[in-house]
């Protein structure tokens, strides 16, 4: 009976280190998923953080772009308020449109209105033109006379300040 109950004790023995082992496992591997799931938390974590980083930095540039715009529409501002101040030179410099449309009606075949914006170059050649050309048939007196009429038209359309600026700040010499 002896070796029975040895081999009893031993039975019991080798059944209580299996099931130690078993719960060693079971316990091996509850640990691994708690461990699984820990990374997977700081994992999912450190998405949520990097996600949370992105959405603050397109909110920074978001933000840095309505300030650009407003800057750019506050310099608009004050550039046209600027152009807007911007007076223009003392009209003792302007030449008067109506004086240069009177000349070119009655002198613009001799360049006379050509002369007054300060287009010399123009005003002497239809002076040339008209005088030394004369004799063919009157046809270049009458073509500078055309183009004379079409500068007095020309003249009396536009407004004072568009005249300033093309005659005689651009110096525009023909139309």
């Amino acid at each position: 009976m002896t070796d029975d109950k040895q081999s009893k004790e031993q039975e019991l023995e080798a059944k209580c280190l299996e099931l130690e082992t078993k719960r060693l496992d079971l316990e091996a591997k509850r640990l691994e998923t708690q461990g699984n799931k820990l990374q997977d938390k700081q994992s999912k974590e450190q998405d949520l953080e990097t996600k949370r980083l992105d959405l603050e930095a397109k909110r920074l540039e978001i933000q840095e772009s309505k300030l650009q715009m407003v800057a750019d529409q506050q310099l608009d501002q004050q550039l046209n308020a600027v152009a807007g101040q911007v007076t223009p030179p003392s009209t003792q410099g302007r030449k008067s449109k109506t004086a240069a449309a009177l000349l070119a009606f009655f002198l613009g075949v001799f360049g006379a209105h050509k002369f007054y914006i300060g287009a010399n170059g123009a005003g002497v050649t239809m002076l040339l033109v008209s005088v030394l050309l004369f004799w063919v048939f009157f046809i270049p007196t009458i073509i500078i006379g055309i183009i004379a009429f079409v500068e007095f038209v020309i003249y009396l359309t536009k407004s004072d300040d568009e005249f300033y600026r093309e005659y005689t700040i651009g110096k525009k010499a023909w139309f």
